[in-house]
């Protein structure tokens, strides 16, 4: 146990993280990693106080995504010339980060269940974070059980998606299904030739989701990459989200 605060609740995780920018953004450098898909979160730090803004995406410059964020950003009172951007950021590259270089505030969600190497993506955040890290995992509760079986995840576990048994398979696709009206697209059979799915250009893809972990796992990934977690917000019990401090 980490003693940290955990909130439970229904309700996407945009008021809880906007609350959390509120209280430690104020007159910081921020960088959002990863934030162009959806739920960006520079506005929000910029309503935050936040001194200067940062958006790094691995989406290349001519993207449909950096236009639809440029006008979000209009919409927010925000000049895009105001937010430095890093088109073709890649956490896991040390070029990348050495790019971006350090900021007080990061926002990297929704990005480490695409990672192969959970702790390495963290490592790579902590080496940009001066202060504070939020940063987000898909959870799994300790059993789940259905008409297709029963699979387990207790304390300390995670499941490696590329080795699930089709009947594992089964049952988290009917428990998602159930939850969120239809599974993940890695919980479908895995396509022919899997090797291609994960692997591009001799490298780990980071399109697939890799990994659903108990939050014990997550929690102890966090302490090893030199953070202390603060407080922690569960959304349906299916993804934490974590504020995290930089020791």
């Amino acid at each position: 146990m980490t003693g940290h605060s955990i909130k439970r609740g229904d309700q996407v995780s945009a008021e809880t993280v906007a609350t959390w920018l509120y209280r430690v953004a104020f007159g910081k450098s921020f960088l959002e990693v990863g934030g162009l898909y959806a739920n960006e979160r520079v506005t929000s730090a910029y309503r935050a106080g936040a001194i200067s803004l940062a958006a790094a995406d691995i989406v290349p410059a001519d993207h449909v995504w950096w236009p639809r964020f440029d006008g979000a950003l209009r919409e927010a009172g925000i000049e895009p010339s105001q937010v430095r951007r890093h088109p073709g950021f890649n956490v896991l590259d040390q070029y990348s980060l050495d790019t971006v270089g350090p900021h007080e505030i990061v926002v990297a969600a929704g990005i480490m269940y695409h990672c192969p190497d959970m702790l390495d993506f963290l490592l790579k955040l902590r080496s940009i974070t001066r202060e504070y890290l939020i940063t987000s995992m898909v959870i799994l509760p300790p059993v789940i059980e259905n008409e297709f079986g029963r699979v387990e995840c207790p304390a300390g576990m995670g499941l490696f998606l590329p080795a699930i048994t089709d009947q594992q398979r089964k049952v988290l696709r009917a428990y998602y299904t159930e939850k969120f009206q239809k599974p993940p697209a890695d919980l479908s059979p895995p396509p022919h030739g899997a090797r291609s799915y994960y692997i591009r250009g001799g490298r780990p893809s980071t399109m697939p989701n890799w990994w659903y972990i108990s939050p014990t796992m997550l929690y102890a990934l966090c302490n090893i990459a030199g953070f202390d977690i603060e407080e922690e917000y569960v959304w349906r019990d299916h993804a934490s989200v974590l504020l995290l401090k930089a020791t």
